[in-house]
């Protein structure tokens, strides 16, 4: 009998539990950079997704600092959702 198949799906089951997010590597306009989500209070009733964005430090001064720092995404306003923001709330219904 053949273990191979169910040693790896033991195996991946094992890892899938532990997944805590999943980055993407992605191309900005001056470096690329990594773009994904991170699950905060996995397994429990407070469990929600973040979404982040993971840039090398470029400022890294000693081998202490670290080589990667991870953010929050904030979503981008729109260009309407900017201009709505200089017109007074009367003008808009």
């Amino acid at each position: 009998m053949d273990n191979t198949h169910s040693t790896e799906s033991k195996s991946t089951s094992e890892w899938r539990k532990r997944e805590l997010g999943a980055l993407w590597k992605r191309s900005g306009k001056t470096q690329q950079f990594y773009s994904g989500n991170l699950k905060i209070n996995k397994g429990t009733e407070d469990e929600k997704e973040v979404s982040i964005v993971v840039f090398l430090n470029k400022m890294k001064s000693s081998e202490k600092a670290p080589d990667l720092i991870m953010y929050e995404s904030v979503e981008q306003p729109t260009l309407i959702e900017e201009s709505k923001e200089d017109v007074p709330d009367s003008f808009l219904d």
